[in-house]
């Protein structure tokens, strides 16, 4: 038998990606976004990520020991960098929620909810 025939000449060969019923419906896996630095300014905080994100709103982040304490608005400063303007200086340390849509990456990634210490 040649080499380039297929042994069973009625079956199809199998397809390398993901198709058929139910395959929009599932989802790849979603890399986090690690912050890898927090420049404390007062009022105003400077967050670097560890890849590039993608600004849409408002992050719903707040301080750790005064969840009064939010985020007014924010910007991209850079790729991987954002600034947060406060209503009040944070104090010790940022609270990060769980799967906050404001803030995500190329391939729908999540900042990884933590709290963050100055």
């Amino acid at each position: 038998m040649a080499s380039t025939q297929k042994r069973y000449p009625n079956t199809k060969a199998r397809s390398k990606t993901i198709s058929g019923l139910g395959a929009a419906n599932q989802t790849g896996r979603r890399t986090p976004i690690v912050i890898t630095d927090i420049a404390d300014g007062s009022a105003t905080t400077l967050v670097t990520f560890d890849q590039a994100v993608i600004l849409k709103g408002t992050p719903a982040w707040t301080d750790l020991s005064t969840p009064s304490i939010t985020v007014n608005s924010a910007t991209q400063t850079a790729a991987n960098q954002v600034t947060l303007i406060w209503n009040a200086a944070p104090t010790v340390a940022i609270a990060v929620p769980f799967e906050d849509p404001s803030i995500r990456n190329n391939v729908g990634g999540y900042v990884r909810n933590s709290t963050f210490t100055f």
